[in-house]
């Protein structure tokens, strides 16, 4: 016999199955749906959002031109550690550096780097190889890009 006290979901009949009733929800009327309600105005507005241009963000070379930064690329075919200050003298790049690795250092010039193991190190400053020879003593060098 099945017991009164339990919502008709879940009552269990006699040969111990549960019997389950459905009830359908009701449906919402037409007029009430949102999309119903789209007027000349909201249709205007979907197709000038559809129609908008796509901006392409600048490109990084000028971005940095356009703030007063320079950038320099480092590449290490040793371990090598550098230092790079810029016209502030804030550091904007400290670092033990590992052998075949690259970094990029930016900063407001005239950059000062300061380079251990100089053999094993190459700079790249506004797109050309920077000749370190001139500036090295003992596997080390100090040298100032950018202050022109």
């Amino acid at each position: 016999m099945p017991d009164a006290s339990l919502p008709a979901a879940e009552r269990v009949t006699e040969d111990n199955t549960t019997a389950v009733t459905e009830v359908p929800l009701p449906a919402a009327p037409e007029a009430t749906k949102p999309q119903a309600q789209k007027t000349e105005t909201n249709k205007l507005q979907d197709k000038t959002v559809e129609q908008a241009p796509v901006v392409k963000p600048e490109s990084p070379k000028v971005a940095t031109l356009n703030t007063g930064l320079v950038k320099a690329k480092l590449v290490f075919t040793g371990p090598s550690w550098i230092s790079v200050q810029d016209k502030t003298g804030q550091t904007v790049f400290s670092k033990l550096s590992k052998a075949g690795t690259e970094e990029f250092v930016e900063g407001v010039p005239p950059l000062k780097f300061h380079i251990g193991n100089v053999s094993a190190t190459q700079i790249i400053f506004n797109g050309q190889s920077v000749d370190l020879t001139p500036s090295t003593y003992n596997n080390m060098a100090r040298i100032t890009l950018g202050d022109h």
